[in-house]
């Protein structure tokens, strides 16, 4: 009997990808350990849509500003650590998958790839479109999870598109000024923790 021939697979290189974090033993830097861009039990902290009132950040929104991306052995996972630019300059510790923290670590330190990644491809696109990143927002945390809205401004209005902080946040970097991150100050309220009280 003749041997059936073999579909060809195509196959993905691995990931050779070095992420520049710092490297944490114990517990996170920030915020509650159940936290992260997955669903988890957990309570619910939101915005309203009054707090999303366009003034500035929005009315019910800090700026904040990304002070880096830690590795929080034993988790394999990296915590995205966000930081009020104003007193009290709360912070905020949001677990993250490896491939957004990579991304947001990439952003962060200006290194550049052979080839665009997804998030530059996306700003890419939106520039070459007329339109702008113009903000990434935390607007809720609940069941263990938080959730963002990244703004996109073309032909003179604004829209907000439902997305993962992580995502938010890559894109917003990306983008840079004027770009903001800003988080809905009830998250900082009932989640955040004493940030730094220097520059």
């Amino acid at each position: 009997m003749t041997p059936r021939p073999r579909k060809a697979t195509a196959k993905t290189p691995a990931a050779t990808a070095e992420v520049a974090v710092a490297v944490t033993v114990g517990a996170p830097p920030d915020g509650p350990e159940a936290a992260s861009e997955e669903t988890a039990p957990g309570t619910e902290v939101l915005a309203t849509e009054a707090d999303k009132e366009e003034d500035g950040p929005g009315a019910g929104f800090s700026l904040v500003h990304v002070v880096d991306v830690a590795m929080v052995l034993p988790n394999p996972n990296p915590v995205l650590v966000l930081e009020e630019l104003a007193a009290p300059r709360r912070r905020l510790a949001i677990p993250i998958g490896l491939a957004e923290g990579t991304a947001i670590s990439y952003a962060l330190r200006g290194r550049t790839t052979p080839k665009p990644l997804t998030h530059e491809l996306f700003v890419d696109v939106v520039n070459r479109l007329g339109g702008q990143v113009r903000a990434a927002r935390l607007t809720l945390y609940t069941q263990g999870a938080y959730y963002a809205e990244v703004v996109v401004a073309s032909s003179g209005a604004e829209h907000a598109v439902s997305c993962r902080p992580s995502d938010a946040i890559a894109l917003a970097l990306r983008q840079g000024a004027p770009a903001t991150i800003a988080v809905a100050s009830v998250l900082l309220d009932q989640l955040g923790t004493a940030g730094s009280t220097t520059g």
